[in-house]
């Protein structure tokens, strides 16, 4: 678990983590072990993006697009700063910790939006 100490190092340091777990069900044992997986390093990131298929696995079973009851109460911590979910060609959507959820439409190329926002969030925390 050496990537654990190397995580908990950078946050002494400030360091901002960002977290795209990129689930591959197929190499786990099971989708319990891949949530166990994703969930043991979830609470270090400061920002996190995932997809509708990791957001349907990690709220067990919730509704993936009630933005309040499921996905806000359920991924969201107090240290998280930026939560991504991405909807394949129908956008994005994220969640701060000062706001409702917004969205993007296709329109946005959402991986590029969230480094985008990412680095903003890095040049905000620098004032």
């Amino acid at each position: 678990m050496s990537y654990l100490a190397a995580l908990r190092f950078a946050k002494t340091c400030n360091c901002i983590l960002l977290y795209d777990p990129k689930l591959r069900l197929p190499l786990w044992p099971s989708a319990e072990a891949a949530r166990n997986g994703i969930m043991s390093i979830w609470n270090l990131a400061d920002v996190i993006k995932i997809s509708e298929d990791e957001i349907t696995l990690l709220i067990d079973d919730g509704d993936p697009y009630d933005d309040d009851d499921d996905v806000k109460k359920k991924l969201f911590h107090p240290t998280l700063k930026l939560l991504i979910v991405t909807s394949g060609s129908k956008g994005c959507r994220y969640y701060t910790n000062v706001s409702l959820p917004k969205s993007f439409n296709s329109d946005f190329n959402c991986l590029n939006r969230f480094y985008n926002l990412s680095f903003h969030y890095f040049l905000c925390s620098l004032l």
